[in-house]
């Protein structure tokens, strides 16, 4: 009988695991050598840091919030820059006008590609 253990074979050969360790690093190598990627990557990059410029210029033109503009204000604002332009016309004596404006204050954050005024 045997009286010593063989580890290798209880833990599932060590040796193979190694060996896709090593398959691991060359195909990790090689995809970043690829060109191709490579250029997709950049790109990305890109893409990432013109939609950071983007919402940085959107939130100084206002939008991210909810303002209350004058009658004087209301064409400048709305024929400004902005692609998109959400204007809520009220009345304070409304209860439904309240309630838009309620709605209108928690959604206006979440979207910096609209500007929203009452």
């Amino acid at each position: 009988k045997r009286m010593f253990r063989d580890d290798n074979k209880e833990t599932g050969d060590n040796g193979a695991n190694d060996e896709e360790e090593s398959d691991d690093d060359e195909y990790d190598d090689l995809l970043d050598e690829d060109p191709e990627l490579e250029a997709i990557r950049e790109r990305r990059i890109r893409e990432m840091r013109e939609a950071q410029a983007k919402q940085a210029e959107n939130i100084a033109r206002g939008h991210g919030q909810y303002r209350t503009i004058t009658q004087d204000e209301f064409l400048p604002e709305c024929t400004g820059g902005s692609e998109y332009i959400a204007v809520h016309f009220f009345h304070n004596e409304f209860e439904r006008c309240k309630i838009l404006d309620h709605h209108l204050k928690i959604i206006a954050p979440l979207h910096t590609t609209c500007k929203f005024v009452r």
